[in-house]
């Protein structure tokens, strides 16, 4: 492992977030997290949309609280909770624009209710509740994970979407991990820090990288992993880590 690559990966890292933590996520973006006042107005879309993020596209997944918004009449979490499951199962097999709403239709609908019901009886209808008493970053990915359907890679992502873009405040970072996708195990893999794909290895490199915040290297990863290190023809040409990378093809 290149002790020079992970030194300028951290450095990078840490100044993409500084760069990331003046912004602000803008309003009404298709295929992506709520913007910031929509977000403080309809938390459970963030919630909700995050539940979803599973065996789909990011984007399709932010956007299916949207669509059955759009059924239910209106954004309000009271609209959400009057439904029953048996309505959800409905709207999940055919949404507004007549195609189910996930690819596991039947076991999201479940997960998707099932979210509601959450926040409706543990957060008093309110979603801001799962993180607005300052927590732990270790206790705060515990609530997600309390969720049915919500394992490791998508409680970090929340945690990190919540830092990062909403500004949320978190006592401490050190439990938050990578959420080790598809992206991060093959650019960990080909820079040299994990000898397999592998989900584990890649969380415990994180944290020895970093362990202050391990999941400070989500967004220039995936990023990367999406527009330049891709799975097949990579443009190593392009690449801002040519020089240093062991590509590990």
């Amino acid at each position: 492992m290149s002790k020079k690559l992970e030194k300028y990966l951290l450095e990078l890292c840490e100044e993409k977030d500084k760069e990331l933590l003046k912004k602000v996520p803008p309003e009404n973006i298709k295929g992506a997290p709520p913007g910031m006042e929509e977000f403080k107005k309809y938390p459970h879309l963030f919630v909700l949309g995050a539940i979803m993020d599973t065996n789909i596209k990011a984007s399709q997944a932010w956007e299916i609280p949207y669509k059955i918004a759009s059924c239910l009449g209106g954004k309000d979490f009271s609209l959400f909770a009057e439904k029953d499951l048996e309505y959800y199962h409905g709207i999940f097999e055919k949404g507004p624009e007549g195609k189910s709403l996930h690819r596991y239709k039947k076991r999201n609908a479940k997960y998707f209710y099932k979210g509601i019901q959450d926040i409706k009886n543990k957060y008093g209808g309110n979603a801001s509740n799962i993180w607005n008493d300052n927590p732990h970053s270790c206790v705060l990915i515990r609530r997600f994970q309390e969720f049915e359907g919500v394992g490791q890679k998508i409680s970090t992502m929340a945690v990190n979407i919540l830092r990062r873009d909403y500004k949320i405040p978190i006592s401490d970072l050190s439990s938050i991990d990578i959420s080790a996708d598809v992206h991060l195990k093959r650019i960990f893999k080909r820079m040299g820090f994990i000898k397999n794909e592998n989900k584990e290895s890649a969380i415990i490199q994180a944290r020895k990288m970093n362990p202050e915040f391990p999941g400070i290297f989500d967004y220039v990863i995936w990023n990367h992993g999406v527009e330049v290190c891709k799975k097949n023809n990579p443009l190593c040409r392009e690449c801002r880590f040519d020089s240093i990378c062991l590509k590990n093809l």
